[in-house]
């Protein structure tokens, strides 16, 4: 039997080839009323010192590129996300 992901889950995956310095950390799946989409996110450091993850939901890619993403396409790289 195949998994099936619940409403209100996700899971994130580590890019191992991240395309640019804006390229996200991070790339997965989560599923949110029933639609599954996708979820990136961006290591950051506050002017404090302390680390976290940015994180930016969006439609699936269908554009046939790489792999990761927890089976989603990795595609170009999200530049127009401003963080």
């Amino acid at each position: 039997m195949a998994y099936e992901m619940k409403d209100d889950t996700g899971s994130l995956f580590r890019e191992k080839d991240k395309k640019s310095d804006k390229s996200p950390d991070y790339t997965g799946k989560v599923k949110i009323n029933g639609k599954e989409l996708r979820i990136a996110g961006w290591i950051k450091q506050t002017k404090g010192g302390d680390t976290y993850l940015s994180l930016a939901v969006s439609e699936p890619r269908t554009n046939g590129g790489g792999g990761g993403g927890g089976g989603y396409n990795a595609g170009p790289s999200n530049d127009d996300i401003p963080f």
